[in-house]
């Protein structure tokens, strides 16, 4: 009998750094995942996932980029795309 096959799964997080170096050179319409899981959940236990999600948000604010989630086995993605 042959062993079940494990679907390991990680969230993917991105740094506000890495945020930013994504940014400044993403053209308009480009997207990049920023967290997957519970956004709101995950944020209270994380100080690092708090600021860049804050900082996202502003930039949404501003007109700067729009914001999207899609379905996850682990919850949700989150997705940020530079506006036009």
């Amino acid at each position: 009998m042959s062993e079940p096959t494990v679907l390991v799964t990680t969230l993917p997080k991105i740094s506000l750094n890495a945020f930013h170096e994504w940014f400044v050179p993403a053209k308009p319409g480009e997207s990049i995942v920023y967290h997957a899981g519970s956004l709101a959940n995950d944020r209270l236990e994380c100080p690092e996932l708090d600021l860049l999600a804050s900082t996202i948000l502003g930039h949404a604010e501003k007109d700067r980029v729009r914001l999207s989630q899609r379905r996850h086995p682990l919850g949700f993605e989150y997705v940020v795309t530079k506006a036009g």
